[in-house]
């Protein structure tokens, strides 16, 4: 999505200069290699140790609550659309914005208290997609190539833990872990 954004930026300059009759003034070209290069200088193990920490002490797999296993292993296409509008999401943005937190993670919140629940537990984790664009890497807004990666989200709480202190504590950990996000979930 975010390539998208940029190359419908560059045709629609060339597209604009192509009708006027003049020249595209196109931003310089970042080179996806800018990327591989600054992942070979990336402490990886200090990154490893960050994501070690962050899971220590986890110990059972959370489930997806209802899955059934199916028989037939044909693949059958099927998507479901829940939308927050109106009033609902005017509450859920009064309340991010009052907590300090994005929407993104109320919501990962919201997944892993339903988890937790489901799990009968206090401890879940469970993957989310985060864009992997290093805020460091100069130019990384315009580079077009696979950056997005898959990191684990832990929700930990406990029963004294308010539903606004855990939404703020996985805002703090996202936030803190913004550095590493750019480790396979597979070495993680």
């Amino acid at each position: 999505g975010w390539c998208v954004s940029v190359l419908i930026n560059d045709f629609n300059e060339l597209l604009s200069a192509a009708i006027k009759g003049s020249t595209a003034d196109l931003s310089p070209v970042m080179p996806y290699s800018n990327y591989i290069n600054w992942l070979k200088t990336i402490d990886r193990e200090h990154s490893l140790g960050h994501w070690k920490e962050y899971l220590k002490g986890y110990a059972a797999p959370a489930e997806i609550p209802f899955k059934t296993r199916a028989v037939d292993t044909t693949y059958v296409e099927y998507s479901e659309r829940l939308e927050i509008g109106g009033a609902v999401f005017k509450q859920v943005d009064t309340l991010c914005t009052t907590l300090g937190i994005t929407h993104n993670t109320f919501m990962q919140g919201v997944w892993g208290y339903l988890l937790s629940r489901y799990n009968n537990t206090s401890d879940v984790v469970f993957g989310a997609v985060v864009s992997g664009r290093p805020a460091d890497l100069a130019g990384v807004e315009d580079m077009i190539g696979l950056f997005s990666n898959t990191i684990p989200v832990r929700v930990q709480y406990d029963v004294d833990t308010t539903p606004a202190d855990l939404l703020k504590m996985l805002q703090e950990q996202s936030i803190q872990g913004t550095s590493h996000h750019y480790m396979n979930l597979s070495e993680v």
